[in-house]
């Protein structure tokens, strides 16, 4: 069959095929490595590296499973806003879990 005659929506879809099975398995992988980083370090290190794993994971989600590869730059603009949010929430709470009760 020549590329005329397929319909322009199965083209634009070919031109993206992505193997879920093996995002599947990455997301599997990285679940591991959280348990064994629960499981055998402790403190900041732990957190941060808890963190970033997960922030791993849901750009894989975000990406591959829920289709926003393919989308503008507008819409990945919009997901910035949240995710700087995070990264401040996330380093005013480290700073304070590090400042102890007894600093009150």
């Amino acid at each position: 069959m020549s590329d005329a005659a397929a319909p322009a929506g199965h083209d634009a879809h070919d031109a993206h095929d992505v193997n879920y099975v093996a995002k599947f398995y990455w997301l599997v992988g990285l679940t591991a490595v959280e348990v064994a980083v629960a499981m055998f370090i402790e403190g900041v290190p732990k957190l941060a590296l808890l963190a970033f794993l997960s922030v791993w994971k849901a750009a894989i989600v975000l990406r591959y499973f829920m289709h926003l590869k393919m989308e503008g730059i507008a819409l990945k603009l919009t997901m910035l806003f949240p995710v700087v949010l995070m990264v401040i929430l996330f380093t005013l709470f480290l700073i304070d879990s590090q400042s102890g009760y007894g600093s009150l």
